[in-house]
């Protein structure tokens, strides 16, 4: 294993979503959920608003990372599109804009040992170190514990 290889926590998954939403209240929950609730830095790569004749779509693009020690940092992304058309909703007497449509959002994870170059050694037995550290972490399921989506 050499020490700059992403290390894969989980495989990309999809999410698909028909109905009824707010687009700006799903972005907006996604960061608060990785920014306040598990304290990820988070940076918005490429977003993209279009909004025709009750048209809407947004798509973001976007990574999240947090140091988990000095030597691995986990690193979150994903792909949020929305799309659909634009309607009012009543619900108890107020009125409310919402978007009837479609809501994807596609999800990658994965560690990266190593990622401010501190590591001593490029050796046989540093791989070797890193496999056992990495498998402690798998063992107490360490890893799932840090993305629980």
């Amino acid at each position: 294993m050499g020490h700059h290889e992403k290390i894969p926590i989980m495989s990309e998954r999809r999410y698909v979503f028909h109905g009824l939403f707010d687009m700006k209240q799903i972005h907006k929950f996604l960061k608060d959920f990785l920014t306040q609730s598990r304290h990820y830095d988070w940076t918005e790569k490429d977003y993209e608003e279009k909004n025709e004749g009750g048209e809407r779509r947004i798509w973001t693009k976007v990574e999240a990372e947090q140091e988990y020690t000095d030597y691995y940092k986990v690193i979150i992304r994903y792909e949020l599109l929305m799309e659909g058309k634009d309607v009012i909703v009543e619900e108890n007497g107020k009125s409310y804009k919402l978007t009837k449509g479609k809501a994807k959002l596609t999800i990658n994870a994965y560690i990266e040992p190593d990622f401010a170059g501190r590591r001593p050694v490029n050796s046989a037995f540093a791989d070797f170190l890193e496999r056992v550290y990495l498998e402690e972490m798998r063992e107490k399921n360490v890893l799932y514990q840090l993305l629980e989506i």
